[in-house]
């Protein structure tokens, strides 16, 4: 097991299992007094739980507890946890934790709960220099994706669509910049972040006319650049429920 790529042999712990309980779903269906048909509402997913079991010795009992220490400092903040036996990672919260003493005082198992979702490997699609590109995007689940735009020369403005899907309407909102880009400048419009910059920081949200920021549907999707003079980076890692 790994903490943000850091192997909890760092930390004198040994792994023992591991436990996914599926997301959680909310839906605010109704069958209304007198109706024959329900009205169906449309299902959101919010966090899955993962339940970690870790097991700490050492030569003395303060070692030990030092080491649990140190393993729940880093575990403060969000982080991704990876398993050797498991190709997706997680993207997670410690929502709890518990000690249970075994028989040995040198020894411990530690409980840790955390809440948040599954990810892939992040995938890399080229859009350079055309007006149409179709990627079928892995997963399951919409996924945010970062767009990095390149003009080849200074462009008055530029649309794209295709990477805007809003579930509320089911229509697909564009991504617009309504000022000048200029060549060679990369503008970053994160979707992870929700963030536009360029690559040094500078924020360049002001320069957009957007409602939604950039991801992608699970499947195929038909993304069209109102400019063939543009070279984009789409990047994402795909998202399961």
């Amino acid at each position: 097991m790994q903490i943000d790529g850091k192997s909890i042999k760092d930390f004198n712990a040994a792994f023992l299992k591991m436990d996914i309980t599926d997301v959680s779903l909310e839906a605010a269906d109704e069958w209304i007094t007198g109706s024959l048909t329900p009205v169906w509402d449309k299902t959101k997913h919010t966090f899955k739980s993962l339940l970690v079991e870790l097991f700490f010795k050492a030569e003395t009992k303060d070692l030990m507890e030092q080491n649990i220490s140190n393993l729940l400092a880093a575990l403060l903040k969000p982080v991704t946890l990876s398993f050797d036996n498991r190709e997706h990672q997680y993207k997670v919260k410690m929502t709890e934790n518990e000690r249970t003493e075994t028989v040995s005082k040198k020894a411990m198992r530690l409980t840790i709960t955390f809440i948040g979702y599954e990810f892939d490997t992040e995938q890399t699609i080229l859009i350079n220099r055309t007006l149409t590109k179709r990627v079928t995007a892995r997963g399951n689940v919409l996924t945010p994706c970062i767009l990095e735009i390149t003009p080849s020369a200074d462009i008055a403005d530029l649309t794209i669509t295709g990477v805007g899907w809003d579930e509320r309407s089911s229509s697909d909102e564009p991504i617009k910049f309504i000022k000048p880009l200029k060549g060679g400048q990369k503008v970053i419009v994160d979707g992870e972040k929700g963030l536009v910059t360029l690559a040094d920081g500078t924020n360049k949200y002001g320069d957009t006319d957007m409602w939604i920021f950039p991801r992608l549907k699970p499947g195929e999707n038909n993304i069209s650049v109102s400019r063939d003079n543009v070279d984009i980076t789409l990047r994402y890692c795909p998202r399961f429920i």
